[in-house]
């Protein structure tokens, strides 16, 4: 999710990526890393890629035991 270009959601992808797109208030990747946190699983690797600085700045230190690649 974190590497795509998101064209099909343009055009709330023409200034982010598809991973910070907010669905009722915050991005749709904070779902699946909550979900990951609730099923066990203490730590994850996002590859990024497109616009891979805001999915740095996002998640890079506001959730713990990310990494991101």
């Amino acid at each position: 999710m974190a590497a795509g270009m998101g064209t099909r959601l343009l055009p709330l992808t023409s200034r982010q990526p598809k991973c910070l797109v907010n669905v009722a208030g915050k991005p749709m990747m904070a779902y699946q890393l909550d979900s990951l946190r609730a099923a066990g699983i203490e730590e994850c690797t996002i590859v990024v890629g497109h616009m891979s600085q805001s999915v740095r700045n996002c998640f890079g230190s506001n959730y713990r035991g990310v990494r991101l690649s």
